[in-house]
């Protein structure tokens, strides 16, 4: 048949959906706004350090503080789950004491005079 008589149908795309965003390597979700996919890392610009932000999000906004992950020997930088995982998760899943960890990557930024 070669195609002939067929027309190009739009593929459907999901309310939410997760897509690769070319921004420091990471990827990051996406959401579907007014027909137009919008990357959340639009909104987190705004956002202040928090525990439950995700990992992507941090090393996103924040790439200096990738040492502090290093220095714990957390393999967040570039894993799969960084865009999943929260800082509050990724403190338990390598036993740190959140308060601690979180505290050194508050320092980190505010060093870069971000925060």
């Amino acid at each position: 048949m070669g195609g002939r008589g067929r027309t190009a149908m739009r593929p459907y795309v999901p309310h939410d959906i997760v897509c690769s965003i070319a921004k420091t390597g990471l990827t990051t979700a996406c959401k579907l706004e007014d027909g137009v996919l919008q990357p959340e890392w639009a909104e987190m610009a705004s956002r202040q350090l928090a525990p439950d932000l995700r990992v992507a999000e941090v090393l996103s906004r924040w790439p200096q503080t990738m040492p502090v992950f290093f220095r714990h020997r957390m393999l967040c930088v570039g894993c799969a789950m960084a865009p999943f995982e929260t800082l509050a998760d990724v403190a338990a899943i390598y036993g740190l004491d959140l308060d601690q960890f979180f505290s050194e990557l508050e320092h980190t930024i505010a060093l870069e005079g971000e925060l």
